[in-house]
């Protein structure tokens, strides 16, 4: 702590000891005090003329006050003595809103008192002054009535002099119980910025034990509970856990193809649902104007003629001029037979590749490249290939790991992964370096061009929504059915059972364990499909 604010705490310190100082003399008069409020609370309460409304209401309000909250403050001043001597200044705050909230009742039974108590004791010995307080209908003031109701005190002069040392005492310790308030509350402002400092340092301190409390737990808890886990399949023989591995990854593709099941079913479901079945087909509604391109594509023949010197994506475009030029090119009748031989027809044949985002038919003259990004699911759609059960047993379950990753994962991890969560970087604070964002970098995309209108990003997103549904049907990044083993020197037909990818990484050739993938296969007819 610096030199003045050292000098400034002593200052402060030195206030809050004043306080001190001032409880312990105002003990005694508060002790005086409460003793008269009791004694005129009774002598009012206990006789009935004093209380009926004969006299000014505001006596009977005034001794209840002054005896209720005379009690309170001399409990309070007695029981919160000790804790100020103790407490340093910055956490007294609380015993001044107490001393405040105790002096603004006090000063209101004081109030209350100053409209029939005198002011003076001298006051007292003027007979007069009795008489001139007598109410209509009565023949004695309330000083004279209480003193001859009362049983130790009878002359008016005394019973009005113990009123009149009470309402002294209300004003000499409502003043004083102010003081110490105010003295408690400018001790706590100057410290408290003398004092905030000190606590930062001590908040950090401690913020920085927690966390490495937590962290010693969670890692202590994982310590535990993973050796043996850990040293039971590192340390047995592969031909041990290749059984094993193999069964517990069928055991999980069976609960995943039941989930995708499901998620298929309920999307069957809501397009149905929210399918209109009074929609028009596509294609079917007016025939729009007769034209002469339109006259002119109409025969068979010469539209065949036109065709091959079009790309694919043009000839797509030609049936797009006008509702007449549509029904001459591609009729409602007869759509997807044309699609088919326009796609046979137009773009070379040894150059030919599907746009990769709509899977349409593009050439190397008619496509455009495109930089895109790509997501988890596009990594899993053009790097991942499927195993049958034999290769993936032999070639996957049964390979030992490199010497260099004898202790690492046996999964493949080669998937852009997004940047951790803040709960996760509150869970495990120090993994997060190694939960880095691993995305890949860019590539060129051959896209139609439909496409190449679209940015980058919503080239990539609506990829990724695609390519989801192809995962989970097991197809290709084209589209296409995987229909036999990808192993090199296999080619065994998938039979149905669960399907088991395998990354094509150079420095991978691991198990993928994505649940975009297809869990399951099914032969229906012959023919593989996915569940």
């Amino acid at each position: 702590m610096a030199p003045n604010n050292q000098k400034s705490y002593f200052v402060y310190t030195f206030i809050c000891s004043l306080t001190i100082v001032l409880r312990f003399v105002l003990l005694a008069p508060t002790v005086f005090y409460s003793g008269f409020a009791i004694n005129h609370h009774r002598v009012v309460s206990d006789n009935i003329l004093l209380h009926n409304g004969t006299y000014s209401p505001a006596i009977v309000t005034g001794e209840q006050l002054a005896d209720k909250w005379g009690g309170f403050i001399l409990l309070w001043n007695t029981l919160i003595w000790i804790p100020t001597i103790m407490l340093p200044p910055p956490l007294q705050l609380p015993i001044a809103v107490g001393d405040t909230f105790l002096t603004v009742h006090l000063s209101r039974a004081t109030a209350y008192q100053s409209e029939y108590s005198p002011k003076e004791l001298k006051a007292c010995r003027d007979m007069s002054s009795f008489h001139n307080q007598r109410p209509l209908g009565t023949n004695e003031s309330f000083f004279a009535a209480a003193a001859r109701l009362n049983a130790t005190v009878t002359t008016p002069t005394k019973m009005c002099q113990t009123f009149v040392r009470e309402w002294q005492y209300g004003v000499t310790l409502s003043f004083f119980y102010a003081l110490t308030s105010l003295l408690g509350i400018v001790a706590f402002i100057g410290c408290i910025r003398i004092v905030r400092q000190r606590i930062l340092e001590v908040y950090t301190a401690a913020k920085w034990t927690i966390v490495g409390t937590w962290f010693c737990a969670v890692y202590l808890i994982y310590f535990f509970y993973m050796t043996p886990v850990y040293l039971f399949r590192r340390c047995l023989p592969m031909k041990a856990k290749a059984p094993v591995r193999t069964a517990r990854r069928c055991a999980v593709k069976t609960v995943v193809r039941a989930e995708q099941k499901t998620e298929f079913a309920l999307k069957e479901l809501k397009t149905g649902v929210f399918n209109n079945k009074n929609t028009i087909g596509r294609y079917k509604g007016a025939q729009g104007e007769f034209t002469p391109l339109a006259q002119f594509l109409g025969v068979y023949d010469i539209l065949m003629m036109v065709i091959p010197y079009l790309h694919y994506v043009d000839a797509v475009n030609l049936a797009s001029v006008s509702k007449s030029v549509r029904n001459s090119v591609l009729p409602s009748d007869d759509l997807y037979r044309r699609l088919a031989l326009f796609k046979t027809l137009t773009c070379s044949e040894a150059h030919r590749v599907p746009c990769w985002v709509c899977l349409s038919q593009t050439c190397t003259d008619c496509y455009e490249l495109a930089s895109v990004t790509p997501t988890t699911a596009i990594h899993h759609l053009e790097n991942c290939v499927p195993y049958c059960m034999t290769c993936y047993y032999q070639h996957v379950a049964l390979k030992p790991p490199p010497p260099m990753y004898r202790f690492g994962s046996n999964v493949c991890k080669c998937a852009p992964i997004p940047v951790p969560s803040n709960f996760y970087k509150i869970l495990i604070p120090m993994r997060t370096p190694s939960r880095a964002a691993r995305v890949p970098r860019t590539r060129d995309r051959p896209v139609c061009r439909a496409c190449s209108i679209l940015t980058s990003e919503e080239m990539a997103l609506r990829k990724n929504e695609s390519g989801k549904i192809m995962l989970k049907k097991g197809q290709r990044g084209d589209g296409q059915k995987w229909g036999t083993c990808a192993k090199e020197g296999c080619g065994k037909h998938l039979d149905a059972g669960p399907r088991f990818w395998v990354c094509t990484g150079p420095s991978c050739r691991r198990e993928c364990t994505s649940n975009l993938h297809q869990a399951w296969g099914v032969e229906n007819k012959g023919a593989e499909e996915a569940v």
